[in-house]
């Protein structure tokens, strides 16, 4: 059974798309009296945990938005369906902390991979007019870095990043575009399913080009360095009398770890006086 299981750390509330087992496969089916159980515990666990968000979100709005997506669970959907369906909430919430998506994207890619899938191959800068721009390549290749990508598989590239938007969490449409901006990878995946092939109309300073790319079937550069620890959580004593800890995730597995370093860093905070 899909169950939708709470978060909340300082300010943040994520909504998370989980099971009892911790993973449900593409092809399970949750039934539409199980999605309409999980709809409405979005519903108490927005009520019960996010202290007012009438801050932030037109609620009216939003109750409309819910009562369109109770209409229509009808059939039963597979775990990347409800999140299509749910998501849509994500940008009526009008904040970056509250959100509709998946437990652990590090997991779904190491899945989607060990069951021979595979990624559009770029990481993309989206803008708020719709319009994207190529950062690099997954590996990290910044060859087509600049360019300006006018259509992926025929499919006008405004359309495409209009409807990632359309599930996009964020205070504002800038940031909901650099949210989208740092996995937009999977944005695509998840909203417009798996593709071997990608053929794309691109813009350079050397005019339009075309491209016919095949899929990368690794873990993007962006999700290991989520991953490591290292790059999440860092301390140094800087000069003039200061101290820098840098906190990147608040969902790190590595919680012996992650104590460890405070521990020491506050230790190290008092020692000199800061």
């Amino acid at each position: 059974m899909l169950k939708l299981w709470r978060w909340v750390s300082v300010l943040i509330c994520t909504i998370v798309l989980f099971s009892q087992s911790g993973l449900v496969f593409a092809q399970s089916l949750l039934t539409p009296a199980q999605l309409q159980e999980d709809l409405q515990f979005i519903k108490e666990s927005i009520a019960t945990t996010h202290p007012d968000l009438g801050f932030s979100a037109d609620l009216p709005q939003l109750n409309v938005r819910f009562a369109r997506i109770e209409q229509e669970i009808k059939q039963p959907m597979t775990r990347d369906q409800v999140w299509r369906s749910f998501s849509q909430l994500n940008p009526y919430f009008y904040d970056a902390h509250v959100t509709v998506t998946f437990p652990s994207i590090a997991d779904e890619v190491a899945t989607h991979l060990q069951q021979g899938g595979a990624f559009f191959p770029f990481e993309v800068q989206v803008e708020t007019d719709s319009s994207a721009r190529i950062r690099s390549d997954l590996m990290g290749d910044k060859t087509w870095a600049g360019a300006r990508i006018l259509q992926i598989n025929s499919v006008p590239m405004t359309q495409i990043v209009k409807d990632i938007l359309a599930h996009a969490s964020g205070d504002s449409p800038g940031l909901q575009a650099n949210l989208v901006s740092r996995r937009f990878w999977f944005f695509y995946w998840k909203l417009f399913g798996e593709s071997n092939q990608f053929d794309m109309q691109i813009a350079t300073t050397r005019g339009e080009q075309y491209l016919r790319l095949q899929a990368m079937p690794i873990a993007p550069a962006s999700v290991k360095n989520n991953e490591d620890f290292k790059q999440q959580f860092q301390f140094e004593i800087l000069e003039n009398h200061t101290a820098l800890l840098t906190v990147n995730t608040f969902s790190s597995k590595e919680h012996k770890a992650y104590l460890a370093l405070m521990q020491d860093a506050f230790s190290k905070i008092r020692q000199a006086g800061i």
